[in-house]
């Protein structure tokens, strides 16, 4: 039985990739993954770097993730299921036993940004229940779900025995699924309890405690 879960920020909970990409190649995508070019895979790096040099700017210097201000990291828009989905992690293993996990670049930037977003869009008691760090797997246990986009994160999880949903994203092999179908598929994998119905109107309405 599940006990506790794992969600991913980046790209699960909130739009990372299409809002950083907006801010360092200086674009104005819409906030979706539609635009994605697949031979990028997950290197946000190289769709920048083209998409920079197709209009003719310089490119960054320096290493790519020390361009991304506390601001940015702060105010990347949640994706439309990210209510829905705390929602239901927090009736399925009660609130404290929901964490926010997320692998954080080498810049103090972003760990504070990362703390700020967790404070602005969900209310500063859940910032306790934030995680940072790139070893997702060293948390992995029989009754732990880690939900997360990138392959390699739910493959290290599995290995050491824990159980895993992964969100469908252009960089991997559900590439085209959706989202929240693909999630309330999975999710009766591990609980008995059907997954509540998505309704986007609906805000992330479970209070945490102090």
């Amino acid at each position: 039985m599940i006990q506790e879960i794992y969600l991913d920020l980046d790209d699960v909970l909130c739009m990372c990739v299409p809002h950083v990409f907006n801010e360092l190649a200086g674009t104005d995508n819409e906030m979706s993954y539609d635009w994605w070019q697949r031979r990028w895979l997950y290197s946000i790096q190289q769709g920048v770097a083209e998409v920079r040099q197709l209009l003719g700017k310089h490119q960054l210097e320096g290493d790519f993730w020390s361009h991304v201000s506390r601001d940015v990291w702060a105010s990347i828009p949640k994706t439309p299921f990210c209510d829905w989905l705390i929602d239901a992690a927090c009736r399925a293993v009660g609130i404290e036993n929901v964490f926010f996990l997320t692998r954080p670049t080498r810049y103090g930037d972003c760990y504070g940004g990362k703390a700020d977003w967790i404070i602005e869009q969900l209310g500063e008691p859940h910032v306790e229940q934030l995680m940072l760090t790139k070893h997702k797997a060293k948390l992995a246990r029989s009754d732990r779900l880690l939900i997360d986009d990138r392959p390699s994160n739910i493959d290290e999880f599995l290995a050491a025995g824990g159980k895993t949903i992964m969100c469908p994203r252009p960089w991997n092999a559900l590439d085209g699924e959706d989202p929240v179908e693909y999630i309330r598929h999975k999710w009766a994998h591990y609980f008995a309890d059907p997954i509540p119905n998505y309704e986007p109107e609906v805000e992330h309405v479970v209070e945490a405690t102090e």
